[in-house]
């Protein structure tokens, strides 16, 4: 990836070539701590007007790999639309420019994450959800780069590990930390220092790479950063090792893996001179209501109502929002949703009501702006599940 970008940076900066081929029909795989990178370069080239064409890989998976990504769509978005494939386990390539477009992404990444892995342990999600903030605000804050970011996140099943990676094509750590710190560094000192508690260049605690790094390698995951002519690695023996390079990468790429196959304490990953620290996540700011309802919209958390996939994964994500918030009452607002299939409906209600009974559900569950005829199917699907001519919901309200 550096010597690719080193390549191309030349070709255009020195040589003044305006349109390139990027010929990637002999290559077999990449991973995402290589087109992240590389598609954020690009993005800075494509921003001055240059043009790529690319050469399709000869490789059916890795050619559905750059479409699937939007790796292509972000170097030709007319001739590579965004992928329609909704991938569970995958979150293509996204980029963001600003601290609002940083706080949708990351909310989106988590909700996605709430309806795909509904057994992962709070600790692990919040550990995710404070690292992506605190990158991807390094990137805001510090690569002096109008681009902004790229971000891509992936979930594997077989290892238990959730892992993104983060790229800018901005002034780098080196430059940055240097200038912060009013010292020169050497390109490796830099990345040394960055990883370390409280290390910063003025702007911010300087706690973001020390916390990712403890989170990834206390969890048995991986942590790297790439930047300038160094490369640092934080393997899964828990040790940081940095190591110079002769190809510069002008920008920051940074790759994260936390592993959720055990409990993580996340008081001890960010321990910092101040004492333990708890974030506060998703879960808490918007569905942790102070007078104990949890107020679930179906038209925000629901990925449809036309079919049995989708209300399994919401019913999975409701029950994970109130195995961790335990609510008094749980308030499902039917607001401005269309007519639900009965499937959706059974997966939602009727597998909940069967599963803690129909007195506990009337106790706790309040159904409110709901149409006629969605309760009708409600209803309907309840009396079939549970085999019986008549059923109650006493706080059932049609809008």
């Amino acid at each position: 990836m550096r010597q690719a970008c080193v390549q191309i940076k030349n070709l255009i900066e020195f040589r003044g070539y305006e349109t390139i081929n990027l010929d990637f029909s002999k290559t077999q795989v990449a991973f995402s701590d290589v087109l992240v990178p590389f598609s954020i370069v690009l993005q800075k080239y494509i921003d001055e007007c240059v043009k790529f064409k690319v050469v399709l890989p000869r490789y059916d998976k890795f050619r559905r790999l750059l479409l699937n990504t939007d790796f292509l769509h972000h170097i030709d978005p007319r001739r590579y639309p965004k992928s329609s494939i909704e991938e569970k386990f995958h979150l293509p390539i996204k980029r963001f420019t600003d601290p609002n477009a940083q706080d949708a992404l990351v909310n989106s990444i988590i909700d996605n994450i709430l309806r795909v892995i509904y057994f992962l342990d709070r600790s692990h999600l919040r550990a995710l959800e404070w690292s992506l903030n605190e990158i991807m605000d390094n990137v805001l804050t510090h690569s002096e780069s109008s681009l902004g970011g790229m971000v891509q996140l992936s979930i594997h099943s077989v290892s238990k590990e959730i892992a993104f990676c983060v790229a800018d094509a901005g002034i780098g750590i080196p430059v940055s930390l240097s200038g912060g710190l009013q010292r020169h560094l050497s390109h490796v000192e830099a990345l040394e220092e960055s990883i370390k508690e409280g290390v910063t260049r003025g702007t911010g605690q300087g706690n973001g790479l020390f916390g990712s790094s403890q989170i990834a390698a206390i969890s048995g995951g991986a942590f790297s950063i790439n930047s300038g002519k160094a490369f640092l690695n934080y393997d899964r023996k828990d040790k940081a090792i940095a190591r110079p390079d002769d190809s510069e990468y002008f920008g920051t790429s940074i790759s994260c893996a936390i592993n959720y196959s055990k409990p993580l304490i996340l008081e001890h990953a960010l321990k910092f001179k101040d004492g333990p620290h708890l974030p506060m996540d998703l879960i808490d700011m918007k569905y942790d209501g102070m007078d104990g309802v949890l107020n679930f919209l179906l038209s925000a958390e629901a990925p449809s109502i036309s079919n049995r996939p989708a209300g399994f994964s919401t019913r999975k994500k409701l029950e994970y929002l109130i195995s961790q918030i335990t609510p008094k009452r749980i308030f499902l607002d039917f607001k401005d949703i269309g007519m639900m299939s009965s499937s959706f409906a059974d997966e939602l209600i009727s597998k909940t009501v069967e599963k803690i009974g129909i007195n506990e559900f009337n106790d706790k569950y309040i159904i409110g702006n709901i149409s006629e005829i969605n309760i009708k199917i409600i209803y309907r699907s309840i009396r079939q599940r549970l085999n019986v001519d008549e059923v109650i919901l006493r706080h059932a309200y049609t809008d």
